[in-house]
């Protein structure tokens, strides 16, 4: 009987010893597929952001990421609630000396002047008609902040395009955009647009975030391009708009460009766009680099979201300017906001 328990005892202890190395087994297994998952991830990131320089920023932009999508986070945000939110002059391509949509326009004035020279008198045919850009009529485009945005609307996306439809405003800016050369890097619109944050657009895509672009340039102008540009759908590309007219042809809908400005998309403005877009639902990452993206940028981090200023500070590669940006300083200076320094976080810019 004695001989029998011992039996029973090692078969049950070894049993034990059976199971208890299993459950270490697991748990070593799980711990290797915890870090294998994260090597991943973060292998992925250094592969998505490869035109990053490997900075804090660079770490807290893809933590901040991480743990938005980690279901075990208490940042999680599933799929639906990831947005992200960009301005796109000197935020996505390249804004100087003047916007190119604003090239554009003047090619369409001088081509208006050489058919009717009479309108060299008249504004805004006046900015041009002496054969050099004269904005001093615009002081407000320099100095935005003071005067606002309306007569430029008016008078600059406004006058020349009035009475075209729609659909011919943009083929005219698509034969535009053909031939035109930047002045100071001669090459086309397609290769001014940033390296690194189309990078990292495609970064968030990966993670399953929305991508919008919220521009105050004329949305009409950018629609047809943004998804060839940046991978986003030209109904994720919201800004400022003209309105229209509705007629109709032979019974069918035209809509005609008028002059008047229908809504300007900056500062306080951006931010009401996005609500009256997404409702109560308030974006997880802002990116912008003017005064203009101010309240987009304090909105979003004030819920807890992720805000980026692009500091154009590179005059060697790009451009180094700091106007219209005290207000983005401030958030900057208060830790609401974090700068992409140009110049140390980008291994190339375009």
């Amino acid at each position: 009987m004695l001989v029998f328990s011992l039996m029973l005892a090692n078969i049950y202890d070894s049993d034990w010893m059976r199971k208890d190395l299993l459950v270490k087994l697991l748990k070593i297994a799980l711990s290797l597929l915890f870090i294998i998952i994260i090597s991943m991830r973060l292998a992925q990131a250094e592969q998505s952001l490869a035109n990053w320089h490997d900075t804090v920023l660079k770490q807290h932009i893809m933590d901040f990421v991480a743990d938005t999508v980690d279901e075990s986070s208490a940042q999680y945000r599933p799929p639906e609630e990831r947005i992200a939110v960009f301005d796109n002059d000197g935020t996505l391509w390249n804004e100087k000396p003047t916007y190119i949509h604003f090239q554009a326009v003047f090619h369409t004035l001088g081509e208006q002047l050489k058919r009717d020279k009479s309108l060299a008198t008249r504004q805004p045919w006046a900015t041009i008609a002496n054969g050099k850009q004269d904005l001093s009529h615009y002081g407000q485009l320099f100095d935005i902040e003071s005067f606002g945005l309306d007569s430029i609307v008016e008078q600059l996306l406004g006058v020349p395009y009035s009475g075209m439809t729609s659909s011919a405003f943009m083929k005219h800016n698509e034969q535009f955009l053909k031939t035109w050369k930047h002045s100071k890097y001669d090459v086309g619109y397609q290769d001014l647009t940033y390296a690194p944050m189309k990078e990292l657009i495609d970064y968030l895509h990966q993670n399953q975030f929305k991508v919008f672009i919220f521009t105050a340039d004329e949305v009409d102008f950018l629609r047809p391009l943004s998804q060839q540009l940046y991978g986003i759908p030209s109904e994720r590309v919201f800004g400022t708009s003209i309105k229209h007219d509705l007629t109709f042809e032979n019974g069918i809908g035209v809509l005609t460009r008028s002059a008047q400005p229908l809504w300007i998309n900056n500062w306080a403005h951006k931010s009401e766009l996005i609500q009256r877009t997404f409702g109560e639902l308030v974006p997880v990452i802002a990116v912008g680099n003017s005064n203009g993206d101010q309240q987009m940028l304090h909105y979003t981090a004030s819920h807890g979201g992720l805000s980026l200023w692009l500091h154009h500070d590179d005059p060697e590669r790009e451009d180094k300017y700091d106007k219209h940006t005290d207000e983005l300083q401030k958030l900057t200076s208060k830790g609401l906001i974090k700068p992409i320094n140009m110049s140390t976080e980008w291994k190339v810019v375009f």
